[in-house]
């Protein structure tokens, strides 16, 4: 999307809004659509639509939603091919657009092709639309048609055909790199290429060696070129590559060109701003392949350093690249400070699933370093965001969180940082209490307490209060409860919301008055449930914020039992849960708004 919108590395946040704004309009892309794709694109997207109060997997969706909307717009004027290659390698979240895109496909103009190799599994290939294409590897004929193709005006003999088909093994790739090693040999040319007998002309054995000798044929300049540009990676940009190539512009783009007019690197975008594609992931490992290692570090490193001094919108937009060049260099604590961040990055963005990649990446970086408080600090950072991320991929009562919020407290302690302690004790609360372990839950609740009574945290007394007062009330224990809800409410202060919501996604005093509410009801207090039931509800709705209002039904549905209010009203209240829960793709409230609402319908007169 970025190239086709045009961006350069110089171009400001506003420059590149406006460019993707000129991109989507003749489509005529909704605003909403618009802010999404920004975002998707690390661009700002509020001051072009509010931002969405969702469920992180639904905020990951609702992108997949406007690409395909994109899709159906574009497709309304030419026919659309869409190429996916190489699935083998796709990420998780794109997997999941594509899967979304599949059953999509029959009812428009449009023709999907995805290439991937055997033994990957799609779940999709049954369905009628889907044709199935396996590509064996090419015969003599075909082989020779191909060589043929390749040649052009140079025929070559058939007894040197054969032998290219013999030794590519039907492989296309090994046919192409064979038939223009030979192009290539000798310095007599084409003509007395051909002229030669057969057994003097010296087909290499392998692709390797045929990729290497073409390289050397090229020259040392653009082997050197072709060397570097394999260290960035299989993609890389004519900017990134003259920082690290230390020749001469002029000399540069002469290496560049030979190496594209040899088909080794295919180019695309505009001058100046090209980008340079290794034709296929073999062709980079066997240059990469020919670099010493520590010459291989020297690089790695020089990358990274240039692309933190020099890309700053790669640093924003893509810390795991520089992650990675950091971990092939072997400098672990700048390495694991990028995966991190690039574990961060993917959070914010709801891809859970990568998230924790990066981050068990990040984890498996420190734990073969030396022991020392840089490490444990940065270990620290990484099982805290793990913790977040595995409560999304695994599941609040997950194992895996308790093991990743247990070690965090673990090195917490060591590192004596008790300021960095209330998402983990927070986070071992809510593993404890899905688990439905509430003594150790209100053991954490108390710890929560205590901390904020011993730093003067008003944040962490708060949360104490609001996770004895829950932990309490599962235990059946309504009068502490309403002690704790009640002093909850008592320090809560508006001008400390956002931080409280950087723990969880629900208001914390819309939270606590309705819990409130509930404990009051179970107590008999019918009078004072009803009136905390409503300052909560009008809270929640006067925040128009999804989540807490969506939690905020849910717990009034249950105050609303224990008062036994009529079930025209409770009817009411359940069907706006449902209502609510589908639109913002709230799994947890839709499930448990469905028993109340079918348990109300039963009360109802016929």
């Amino acid at each position: 999307m970025g190239r086709a919108a045009g961006f350069t590395r110089d171009d400001t946040v506003q420059a590149k809004v406006a460019k993707l704004r000129t991109l989507l309009a003749p489509t005529l892309t909704p605003m909403e659509d618009l802010a999404l794709l920004a975002e998707l694109n690390s661009l700002p997207s509020t001051d072009i639509a509010p931002p969405l109060d969702v469920t992180p997997q639904k905020k990951k969706e609702i992108p997949f939603d406007a690409l395909l909307r994109q899709l159906e717009l574009l497709s309304r004027q030419p026919p659309v091919l869409i190429a996916f290659e190489d699935l083998h390698w796709l990420d998780p979240s794109s997997r999941e657009m594509l899967d979304q895109w599949i059953p999509q496909v029959p009812r428009l103009p449009v023709l999907l092709i995805a290439t991937f190799r055997p033994e990957y599994r799609v779940p999709w290939t049954a369905q009628p639309h889907i044709t199935m294409l396996t590509l064996p590897r090419l015969d003599l004929h075909d082989t020779a048609a191909m060589v043929e193709n390749i040649a052009g005006p140079a025929a070559l003999p058939a007894d040197i055909i054969r032998e290219i088909a013999e030794r590519a093994d039907g492989i296309p790739l090994f046919v192409e790199e064979l038939t223009k090693a030979i192009l290539e040999a000798g310095d007599q040319g084409i003509a007395a290429l051909t002229a030669m007998p057969h057994p003097e002309v010296a087909i290499p054995a392998t692709l390797h060696a045929s990729l290497l000798a073409r390289l050397d044929r090229l020259g040392s300049a653009t082997k050197d070129v072709a060397q570097k540009g394999s260290v960035i990676g299989r993609e890389f940009s004519r900017d990134l590559i003259a920082h690290i190539a230390d020749r001469p512009d002029p000399e540069l783009q002469q290496a560049l060109d030979r190496l594209a007019d040899s088909g080794l690197l295919l180019v695309r975008g505009t001058a100046p701003h090209f980008t340079y594609i290794f034709k296929h992931a073999l062709v980079q490992d066997a240059t990469y392949g020919t670099l010493l290692r520590s010459r291989r570090h020297q690089l790695h490193t020089r990358i990274g350093s240039v692309l933190e001094t020099q890309f700053p919108d790669v640093v924003e937009a893509r810390p795991e690249l520089l992650a990675h060049h950091f971990t092939e260099a072997g400098l672990v604590d700048r390495a694991a400070e990028y995966w991190l961040k690039a574990g961060r990055h993917a959070l914010a963005r709801s891809a859970m699933k990568e998230a924790e990649a990066l981050l068990r990446k990040g984890l498996g970086l420190v734990h073969n370093a030396a022991d020392g408080v840089l490490r444990q600090e940065q270990e620290l950072g990484l099982q805290i965001c793990l913790g977040q991320a595995l409560f999304a991929t695994q599941g609040w009562a997950a194992a895996g969180v308790g093991e990743a919020y247990a070690r965090a407290r673990e090195l917490c302690r060591q590192l004596e940082q008790p300021q960095k302690m209330l998402p983990i004790l927070y986070g071992q609360w809510i593993n404890h209490t899905m688990r439905g372990e509430m003594e150790r839950a209100q053991r954490l609740a108390g710890e929560i307490r205590q901390l904020g009574g011993d730093r003067g945290d008003r944040i962490a007394d708060l949360m104490g209060y609001w996770a004895g007062g829950f932990t309490s009330l599962h235990l059946g224990d309504f009068a502490e409860a309403r002690v704790h809800f009640e002093e909850g409410s008592t320090l809560f202060d508006p001008v400390e919301r956002r931080q409280y919501l950087q723990l969880t996604p629900i208001d914390a005093l819309v939270f606590l008055s309705t819990q409130l509410s509930l404990a009051q009801a179970c107590l008999g207090f019918l009078d004072r449930a009803r009136s905390r039931r409503d300052l909560g509800t009008a809270e929640a709705r006067r925040l128009a914020h999804a989540h807490t209002l969506g939690a905020a039904l849910y717990f009034c549905l249950r105050t609303g039992w224990a008062e036994r209010l009529d079930p025209a009203t409770l009817l009411q209240e359940t069907e706006e849960l449902l209502t609510l829960s589908a639109e913002h793709g709230f799994t947890h409230n839709a499930v448990t708004g469905i028993m109340p609402h079918g348990a109300e319908m039963r009360r109802m007169p016929v």
